[in-house]
């Protein structure tokens, strides 16, 4: 009989040690060193299986990605969602007090995209754009969910990949959202969709 895994209390992976390496890195506050990013990336990998999406962002799709999420943690203080699951993160990077939070991080962040027919969609996808010189993400606008999938996916870019999308010049802006969530969502309507054009 084989030994019942171990898991973090606070955010649920599996050990091999006592020590939670995730969890260790949140202790850290984010001071993460090129390297650190690196073996964080590296234990965040299994959420990045879609060989699709390594078309698209390149071989370090994950760094990639990671960079946009602690952008994202640093600029909102807020506690990332943690879980590890094998089938990916589930669409959830940050749970906010007017919904769910995924970052989609670009090199050339034209558009913001959804990759079409998902299980799992969050409330809320934030734009951000990185850098190879500084391995750093800067956050660019966001849009709802709710406005997103009224727009009927496209292949942008050519890589074989439906995605919803809306450019990133029509986004919402960091401080709008900056607001929302200071706000505790506090006037938000039933119809958060913008008119897209």
């Amino acid at each position: 009989m084989s030994e019942p895994e171990i898991k973090c209390d606070k955010c649920g992976s599996v050990l091999d040690s006592g020590i939670c390496p995730i969890c260790s890195f949140a202790a850290k506050e984010l001071n993460l060193t090129e390297d650190e990013l690196k073996i964080w990336a590296s234990l965040l990998a299994i959420q990045y299986k879609n060989a699709s999406w390594e078309v698209i962002h390149g071989k370090d799709r994950v760094l990639v990605g990671c960079a946009g999420e602690i952008a994202f943690w640093r600029d909102f203080k807020i506690q990332p969602h943690w879980a590890l699951h094998s089938s990916g993160d589930q669409g959830v990077d940050f749970p906010t007090v007017i919904g769910t939070v995924d970052v989609k991080t670009f090199r050339v962040p034209i558009h913001l995209l959804v990759t079409a027919g998902k299980r799992y969609y969050s409330d809320i996808y934030v734009l951000a754009s990185y850098d190879d010189e500084t391995k750093k993400a800067k956050l660019l606008g966001w849009a709802w969910w709710r406005e997103l999938e009224k727009v009927k996916p496209k292949d942008i870019g050519g890589f074989g990949v439906m995605s919803h999308y809306i450019r990133a010049n029509k986004l919402h802006s960091i401080k709008k959202l900056h607001n929302l969530i200071e706000q505790g969502g506090v006037g938000l309507s039933r119809n958060m969709g913008l008119s897209l054009r």
